[in-house]
């Protein structure tokens, strides 16, 4: 039996991308010096529907019964999204089945700094398009209901130390400040147990978030590129390349509106840190310094946004044209595609989907590639 598992669940934007970098770049120094293994269930436990429920498959979680190391972390933020008690008692059974310890490691981010990374993301990525929409601003002027129940800390900790108990849930506040050397990833691994880095390996993170004038064309043409379409995630990819006139700039609400959508939460945050450390004082800080008082968004005209397309449109002939040829073994470029991305997609997810992606671009009636990239959604 296992000694520990760490449930790395999140929230999203709370660095866990550079930790799971991390935590991949580093595998066999894990592995062999601090007996602990980056596992990854397969199949992939989460899925989500266009409503954000959450179909939970532990089915993976099986190949525990075969991990040599006696400490193995799991970690993916989308189980922030999991709110039912049956989901968590879910994880919490199949995990002890095979451990002597189980526990949960949960970062948490101000609620209008999140939900202003989460909209950005959802000019991207699926779940966060449902739950924030595509108004053409910083943050929603209305909550739906997952984001909602995603944003509030309180009663998804309650449920986490029902589930756990409170001993086993390590909740910690996403601000470099109180990280661990101000290092987020040295800060995971310190929850872990570790407190030797000498022999890891520690990439910058280079996630640059998407900008002001990206963010609004995604948002004001999004009616018509359905989520999950190829046409969708064609176009995020183009404009993500291009070069546009104020990409310097961060879409960003002004203060008065970000602290008026902090307020909604303040109440709980203060509850839940009276809760853990008996202060009663807020979970976060009150500095809003990074917002300034008034903000200027201009959805594209006409004009520009012929010209934008014009742009996505030359860019990806451009691509076509290099990607069209065949190789000297006779095979086309697209089956290569294909075929190299299959051989990447249990260690490499990321390449693989871009790899697909790439595939079905030239080939974009065939089926199998389609599926593929479903998959890979799921998975990512």
């Amino acid at each position: 039996m296992l000694e520990n598992i760490y449930l790395h669940i999140g929230q999203h934007k709370t660095g866990t991308t550079a930790i799971q970098k991390f935590l991949k770049n580093n595998r066999t120094t894990l592995e062999e010096k601090h007996d602990l293994l980056y596992f990854i269930p397969k199949p992939f436990p989460l899925r989500l529907d266009n409503e954000l429920e959450v179909k939970l498959n532990v089915q993976g979680f099986e190949h525990l019964s075969k991990i040599k190391q006696n400490n193995v972390v799991i970690s993916n933020e989308n189980y922030s999204w999991l709110y039912k008690e049956e989901h968590w008692q879910m994880l919490f059974n199949i995990c002890k089945k095979y451990a002597k310890n189980v526990f949960v490691i949960y970062y948490v981010r101000r609620q209008d700094q999140l939900a202003v990374s989460q909209k950005q993301e959802g000019t991207k990525w699926r779940d966060c398009s449902i739950a924030y929409g595509h108004e053409i601003s910083a943050l929603p002027t209305k909550l739906s209901i997952p984001a909602k129940r995603y944003l509030q800390i309180l009663p998804r900790y309650k449920l986490l130390e029902k589930t756990f108990e409170r001993n086993y849930v390590k909740l910690q506040v996403y601000k470099r400040s109180k990280f661990l050397d101000n290092n987020v990833v040295k800060d995971f691994c310190f929850l872990l147990g570790i407190k030797d880095f000498s022999d890891f390996i520690f990439l910058d993170d280079i996630q640059v978030s998407i900008s002001k004038p990206k963010q609004i064309f995604l948002h004001q043409t999004r009616p018509y590129f359905p989520e999950r379409s190829i046409e969708k995630e064609t176009l995020t990819k183009a404009i993500k390349s291009l070069k546009l006139e104020g990409d310097h700039e961060k879409l960003m609400p002004p203060r008065d509106e970000a602290i008026g959508f902090y307020n909604q939460f303040k109440d709980e945050n203060i509850e839940l840190n009276k809760y853990l450390t008996g202060e009663e004082k807020d979970l976060f800080d009150d500095d809003f310094s990074t917002y300034q008082d008034s903000v200027e968004v201009i959805p594209f005209d006409q004009e520009l946004l012929h010209e934008t397309y014009a742009s996505v449109i030359r860019l990806l002939g451009e691509e076509l044209h290099f990607w069209r040829n065949k190789d000297s073994s006779g095979l086309t470029i697209v089956d290569w595609l294909r075929d190299t991305a299959l051989s990447l997609e249990k260690t490499d997810i990321d390449t693989a989907w871009k790899l697909m992606e790439k595939a079905l671009d030239l080939r974009p009636n065939d089926p199998f590639i389609k599926r593929k990239l479903d998959d890979y959604m799921d998975i990512t």
